[in-house]
C-alpha cells in the first residue's frame, strides 16, 4: 500500500517539475561568444557576439556585458555557459537577484590552458530569468 502511493508520488513529482518551470522561467537570453586560439593577437571589437579575439594558448580575455531585467518585479537571474568554450570561461557573477529595471554589468573571463590546440571556439551563454515568490 505504501509503494503504491510512494510510486503516485513520484509520477506526481515528475509531472509538476516541467510545469513549475513554465510557470517561473520568464525568459531567456542567449549571448553567443567566441575566442580564437592562434600564433597571433587580434581583437575584434563587434557587438553582435561576446568576442573575445585572437590569443596564445594559454592566454587570457575578459569582455563585461549588461544585463537588464525588465520582465518581472524581481527576478532570479542564473547565468550558464555551454559548449566548447564554457570550461574555460567563468562569469563574475552567475546569480542574483534583480528588481525591474536594473541593470547590472557582468564580466566574463576566459582562461585557456597552455596544451589548447590553435582553432576556435564557441560558447552559448544563456541568461535565465526566474520568477520569485
Amino acid at each position: 500500500m505504501k509503494l503504491k502511493y510512494l510510486i503516485i508520488l513520484i509520477v506526481l513529482i515528475i509531472l509538476v517539475i516541467p510545469l513549475l518551470s513554465v510557470i517561473f522561467l520568464e525568459e531567456v537570453k542567449t549571448i553567443e561568444a567566441t575566442v580564437t586560439i592562434g600564433d597571433y593577437l587580434g581583437f575584434n571589437i563587434d557587438t553582435d557576439k561576446l568576442y573575445f579575439g585572437t590569443f596564445f594558448a594559454g592566454g587570457s580575455g575578459k569582455r563585461d556585458f549588461q544585463i537588464e531585467n525588465y520582465k518581472c518585479d524581481e527576478c532570479l537571474v542564473v547565468i550558464k555557459a555551454y559548449g566548447p568554450l564554457a570550461k574555460y570561461l567563468k562569469i563574475s557573477d552567475n546569480k542574483f537577484v534583480m528588481k525591474y529595471g536594473e541593470n547590472r554589468t557582468v564580466t566574463a573571463l576566459v582562461n585557456t590552458p597552455q596544451d589548447i590546440p590553435n582553432g576556435a571556439y564557441n560558447a552559448t551563454i544563456k541568461v535565465y530569468f526566474w520568477k520569485t515568490i
